[in-house]
């Protein structure tokens, strides 16, 4: 089965201005977002094993864009959050350029690695999309990117079933 990215953010997962200016800072407020509703682990929790995982390599893929991801312990769901640095954050991404858009994913451990693996392939594709960083940069309101997000998900895998 096809997990739908557009299917597990929510506009309360969504942060157009996020207001940290360095990694830990801006890991802590998706953390705490990924966290704050459902039976989960603190964001500590959460912020920790996402600063382990950064720790084995920065998750900023380039092009502005970071895509932090890590299991965590007792989470009982998938959570993926997307939040929008205006000002852009040192990430230690593989072009040195500042991020400005990132996904965070927390699994739970419980969890099949495909379906871990197979979200991350399914954001890095659609951050690459033509236009999609600069569009969703434009847009303040977490309904307009939620929108977004799931068109072009629709656009680049209908081809796939859900």
């Amino acid at each position: 089965m096809t997990l739908i990215i557009a299917d597990h953010l929510g506009e309360e997962h969504i942060l157009p201005e996020l207001q940290g200016d360095t990694k830990v800072a801006v890991l802590r407020e998706l953390c705490e977002v990924a966290c704050r509703d459902g039976d989960v682990p603190t964001h500590e929790q959460a912020l920790s094993a996402m600063l382990e995982r950064e720790a084995l390599g920065s998750t900023g893929i380039g092009d502005g864009v970071a895509i932090p991801h890590a299991k965590i312990p007792d989470l009982d769901e998938l959570r993926i959050v997307l939040g929008l640095s205006r000002k852009g954050v040192e990430f230690d991404a593989s072009d040195g350029a500042p991020v400005h858009l990132l996904f965070l994913i927390a699994a739970p451990v419980a969890s099949k690695n495909r379906d871990h693996l197979q979200v991350l392939a399914r954001l890095a594709r659609m951050v690459r999309a033509p236009g999609f960083r600069d569009e969703v940069a434009e847009l303040d309101s977490p309904a307009a990117i939620q929108h977004l997000v799931a068109r072009v998900e629709r656009e680049l895998f209908e081809d796939q079933a859900a």
